[in-house]
């Protein structure tokens, strides 16, 4: 349902993204200075990262092989959600890291104003 003060959609819960279509759900943030990508099969750097995506054909990834370590940050986004309709929200996903010194790293951020127009 579309709320009129918003500038996206809210997006009914509970969701599940695999990122089968591009520009829904969850978005790299062009504007942090390293990006996600969106991928199917291997990654371009050999022996790391997964084969497959756990759920359909694509999944994201970040290309952390040097230069793109280690002070850089890639934000994703997601589209409005509003977990107040929901007696135990959460948030769950699956990841894949392979690398000589890998220190994962996860923040998430609230923005109660979802873009207001």
């Amino acid at each position: 349902t579309a709320n009129p003060t918003l500038s996206c959609p809210l997006l009914p819960l509970p969701y599940s993204n695999s990122f089968e279509t591009r520009g829904i759900g969850w978005n790299d943030d062009t504007s942090s200075d390293f990006d996600w990508r969106r991928n199917t099969g291997f990654t371009s750097s050999s022996g790391t990262g997964p084969s497959s995506a756990i759920d359909g054909s694509f999944y994201i990834y970040m290309e952390v092989s040097s230069p793109n370590y280690p002070n850089k940050t890639a934000v994703l986004k997601s589209d409005c959600f509003d977990p107040s309709t929901l007696s135990d929200p959460g948030i769950f996903f699956q990841y894949h890291m392979l690398g000589l010194s890998m220190t994962p790293s996860c923040e998430i951020f609230e923005n109660t104003q979802c873009d207001l127009l």
